[in-house]
């Protein structure tokens, strides 16, 4: 896994550094840097806290969901939010923790994410910078969409603000309104940027744990053309030689209850859910050996990180929770470097659209770091769609859990 601070190789290499602009509030913990593979933009801002490239423990990753959630509510000023809106597919986690804390606090909200999934969508907007750059919003009724008050958008990074100025000029074009709220755990934005301005009618305020500048010195050198040249992890590279015995759980999902925000979860929808993630923890927790790690797929990282939180409270062995993704990270061995392993496997869960490539990835899995591997499938992945994961994984943890979700009360 990264080193703590993961980065000083894209420091000393690319000549690129996140700066603080309040070294008081620097807290270092909040990010590392990587390559990746996308000419739009070469660097990865990787954050050691989103239960997504970096194994962490859950209880780290609520904790600062939480400090965000609190930033949040100071700039509400006592108005109840209509909605909380989540970035796929990095934020999807984030947000729904955000959404938890707004509820705990008073202030609840049903929460929404937006997904790359091909289908009709209630409300398209665009992230040019991304590998995928449409978002789509598929809330399970469009009247979500149609409420007078704030609406909270969360994400991890905001680097131009861009994507937060498209999401709200196409909420607004849909149903106006008069203020936002862009809660993040980095604001990167040029300084100058102010943290409250207008767009499309509607006043925007600007809330995140850290301030910071991208800065670089033009430094970049051969070592990053070699890291840009080395193979990147190959999803159709021969499986390895099977080591870990799977151990396959197919449990019940309460009929009606969401397994996450991608068609919405409301405050309503948190006691089922609830008690249907303390029985998969019940169902899992005596499979489990050793250090355990949880792994969510793609959008799926909600379910995931509370499953999560579910087996640290009896399991005596350390817990941490991560997801995989679509995103393309140039994978280095280095203790200065964010991203250090790679495994690479093909898209099982339904969600390739036909500007989509199949490659997925799960970074920082190093053979031998954990016992147990628990990897929790999002309910799109057919019976045997999760394969070439299953095989890879095999060689991260001695034990492979492959937890199944089945609608209604009849799974085995």
């Amino acid at each position: 896994m990264s080193a703590p601070d993961g980065r000083s190789w894209v420091r000393e290499h690319l000549g690129l550094d996140l700066v603080p602009l309040d070294p008081d509030r620097a807290d270092e913990a909040l990010w590392g840097l990587a390559l990746r593979r996308n000419p739009r933009r070469l660097h990865l801002v990787v954050s050691p806290v989103l239960a997504k490239h970096v194994p962490v423990a859950p209880a780290r990753a609520r904790e600062v969901a939480d400090r965000l959630a609190d930033a949040v509510l100071d700039a509400l000023d006592g108005a109840t939010p209509s909605l909380v809106l989540g970035y796929a597919e990095t934020a999807t986690g984030l947000g729904h923790l955000v959404a938890e804390r707004l509820t705990a606090r008073d202030a609840g909200a049903p929460y929404l994410h937006s997904t790359r999934r091909p289908g009709t969508s209630a409300l398209n907007f665009e992230e040019e910078h991304s590998h995928a750059t449409t978002h789509r919003l598929l809330p399970d009724d469009p009247d979500l969409l149609h409420g007078d008050g704030p609406v909270v958008l969360v994400d991890d990074e905001v680097t131009t603000g861009t994507t937060a100025r498209n999401t709200v000029a196409a909420l607004q074009r849909l149903a106006p309104r008069s203020s936002y709220v862009v809660a993040s755990l980095l604001d990167l934005r040029p300084a100058a940027e102010p943290d409250t301005h207008e767009v499309a009618g509607a006043v925007v305020h600007h809330v995140a744990l850290l301030r910071a500048e991208t800065r670089t010195d033009g430094a970049r050198d051969e070592h990053v053309a070699a890291a840009l040249a080395a193979d990147p992890p190959d999803p159709d590279a021969p499986l390895p030689a099977a080591t870990g015995a799977v151990e396959d759980v197919t449990a019940p999902w309460p009929a009606g209850v969401p397994d996450g925000g991608r068609h919405a979860f409301r405050p309503t929808d948190a006691a089922a859910f609830d008690a249907a993630v303390a029985d998969l923890a019940d169902r899992v927790r005596p499979l489990l050996h050793g250090r355990v790690h949880v792994l969510g797929t793609e959008e799926l990282m909600h379910l995931p990180l509370r499953l999560a939180e579910a087996l640290t409270a009896g399991h005596d062995d350390e817990v941490t929770v991560s997801s995989t993704t679509r995103s393309p990270v140039v994978v280095l061995d280095d203790p200065g470097y964010a991203v250090r392993h790679g495994l690479a496997f093909r898209s099982h869960d339904g969600g390739s659209g036909p500007d989509d490539t199949p490659a997925r990835y799960a970074y920082n899995l190093a053979p031998g770091a954990f016992g147990t591997a628990v990897l929790v499938l999002d309910p799109a992945t057919g019976p045997d769609g999760a394969a070439d994961l299953v095989a890879r994984l095999r060689v991260v943890a001695p034990r492979v859990v492959v937890l199944r979700l089945r609608d209604g009360d009849d799974a085995g």
